[in-house]
């Protein structure tokens, strides 16, 4: 049998990290109860909706359209932190989750807009072989900062 590799870990992680978060939005429309009594409703600047993490200084990490941006007041305003990719692959981080372990890593998890290709077969009734969707994960050391 094989050694695993950190990228093999990394990439399952980022598929079960993607399917939970599938599930706990579609959770999030039948059965609001799972929500704590002591959560808050965040106001956000238009269009930002996440995924976001608590970093050790009670500030907010967001990762959105491309750039990752921190909040110092409970998310009433953001500042552009870096952008999360400046070259032309791995591609457009758009949809992903946020995970911060417990000695500070943070990776992000996400789809890759720019490969996304789906192809259906209306007479097989499913996706063909040409149907695709890269995900791709990144960590950070440092906070969010690069």
């Amino acid at each position: 049998m094989k050694k695993s590799t950190p990228i093999r870990v990394a990439a399952i992680l980022a598929i079960c990290l993607l399917l939970w978060a599938g599930n706990a939005r579609a959770r999030t429309l039948r059965d609001p109860e799972w929500i704590h009594p002591k959560a808050t409703t965040l106001s956000l600047p238009l269009g930002l909706s996440g995924p976001f993490v608590k970093l050790d200084d009670d500030s907010l990490l967001c990762a959105d359209a491309g750039l990752s941006l921190l909040s110092k007041d409970d998310g009433k305003t953001w500042s552009k932190l870096a952008k999360l990719n400046d070259g032309s692959k791995p591609g457009t981080a758009r949809f992903g989750q946020l995970v911060r372990a417990k000695d500070g890593t943070i990776i992000f998890a996400y789809h890759d807009q720019d490969t996304y290709k789906a192809v259906w077969d209306k007479k097989a009734r499913q996706y063909t072989s040409d149907t695709r969707q890269d995900i791709w994960t990144m960590r950070s050391l440092d906070g969010g900062k690069t």
